[in-house]
């Protein structure tokens, strides 16, 4: 079972993604903190990252830079979450970087971008 780290400021966003990638038989770890998600990046093993890029104390941007420098996180596979637009070219530099979600996504947008990502054996 492919695990998730949710990371958002917003609790509903983070309820809601659990919501879903727990129906689609997704592993759900969660942060609410820039320093938090790079803490657990660190310590667990995950499979995929939801980043937020307004995160309080370190931000969706400095985490990506610290995880192309790290050789045990520069591969790991990330979506982008933001309500930004634009913030689509800055962020597309990032060779883990595999998918964008804009803020508010539906239920359908995020299964489909997890399965992208992460596919789910069944």
């Amino acid at each position: 079972m492919p695990r998730v780290l949710v990371a958002d400021d917003e609790a509903n966003i983070r309820e809601l993604a659990r919501a879903v990638l727990e129906r689609g038989g997704y592993s759900v770890v969660e942060t609410a903190t820039g320093p938090a998600t790079l803490e657990l990046l660190l310590r667990e093993k995950v499979d995929m990252l939801l980043l937020d890029v307004m995160l309080p104390g370190l931000d969706g941007h400095s985490i990506l830079l610290k995880m192309s420098a790290n050789a045990s996180l520069k591969n790991l596979p990330v979506i982008v979450v933001t309500a930004l637009e634009f913030t689509q070219d800055m962020f597309s530099k990032f060779n883990q970087v595999k998918g964008f979600l804009s803020k508010p996504f539906t239920p359908q947008d995020l299964e489909q971008a997890a399965r992208q990502v992460a596919p789910v054996s069944l």
